[in-house]
């Protein structure tokens, strides 16, 4: 994060040099922020039982969209301001800074390492979670014959697509396409991320509900909320294409019906790896998510190849 920080901060001194300048700081950051999934993945298997990992895995999760509900239209009203562009990455590195310094100071690896937990609270999360506090050998052979994790590879897959495409495509397409000003192009833009985050504490609400009273099994439950938050999405946009750019009010509609259902996956394959394998969760994150992250890359250009 600190890194990620920094290069932040040098977006507008080396946008000065070009977009090869601008490049190179996203390509950093890109690369250190690949951490973060995994690092939360092993600390939410470490800190949060089973009987609340849909709750918790999406408050976590969930405070990415949160992030962009903010930053859209924050951004949007600096960027138009007297202070200008450069600001928001000035802004955004600062709160990174910020951030790296409480975590320095408050976090912790596991319930163990904590200075402040009790002992009845940290006995209670660790016979929950049922992590070995000793160093495991990664069994890869075994995760290469996994059909539950080429599941969650798959549907990983599938929802960054959808997402970063809908992530990189709505601000251009509220402009080009609908004719939204900058600044309420950002609120707009925000609009659908703002629901997906509310609609993530439902979700993650009844699927827990499904698991602790054993209504069907942590699998079952998984599945249904995964197919939620990728079939809903889906069919939503279908029905956008069938709409008339001119009708602004049924595509923002669907714009953000389609996003905002989306959240149901925080509590279906997001968390699943630590379902199947709780020593490993960070390491099983990073294979899917590392995969899933090259189709984010592919996504937007396939898209500039299609509207083009």
């Amino acid at each position: 994060m600190l890194v990620s920080a920094l290069f932040t901060v040098l977006i507008p001194i080396m946008a000065e040099l070009g977009a090869w300048g601008v490049m190179i700081c996203r390509v950093v950051q890109g690369f250190t922020q690949g951490f973060f999934y995994p690092c939360t993945h092993n600390l939410l298997s470490r800190w949060i039982p089973l009987s609340e990992r849909s709750r918790m895995g999406t408050f976590v999760y969930a405070g990415g969209p949160l992030g962009t509900v903010i930053a859209l239209p924050l951004t949007g009203w600096i960027s138009s301001s007297s202070i200008g562009w450069p600001s928001a990455f000035y802004i955004y590195g600062a709160l990174g800074f910020a951030w790296t310094g409480l975590w320095l100071w408050l976090g912790s690896n596991s319930p163990s390492e904590h200075k402040t937990i009790s002992d009845e609270e940290r006995m209670y999360i660790e016979k929950s979670c049922q992590t070995s506090k000793n160093r495991v050998p990664t069994p890869w052979k075994e995760m290469a014959k996994s059909l539950p994790l080429w599941s969650i590879l798959i549907a990983h897959c599938g929802q960054n697509w959808g997402f970063w495409t809908l992530m990189t495509e709505i601000p251009t397409y509220m402009s080009s396409v609908l004719h939204f000003q900058i600044a309420s192009n950002g609120l707009l833009s925000a609009a659908p991320y703002f629901l997906l985050w509310i609609l993530s504490f439902f979700f993650s609400y009844v699927t827990d509900l499904l698991i602790n009273r054993k209504i069907c099994s942590v699998a079952t439950a998984r599945k249904i909320v995964t197919n939620i938050g990728l079939i809903g999405p889906a069919i939503s946009l279908i029905i956008l294409g069938l709409i008339d750019s001119s009708n602004r009010g049924g595509v923002i509609t669907l714009l953000i019906i389609a996003v905002g259902i989306n959240s149901a996956i925080y509590c279906g394959y997001q968390v699943n790896h630590i379902d199947i394998a709780p020593n490993h969760a960070g390491t099983l994150m990073g294979i899917t998510n590392g995969a899933a992250n090259i189709l984010s890359i592919c996504a937007p250009l396939l898209v500039e190849l299609v509207v083009t």
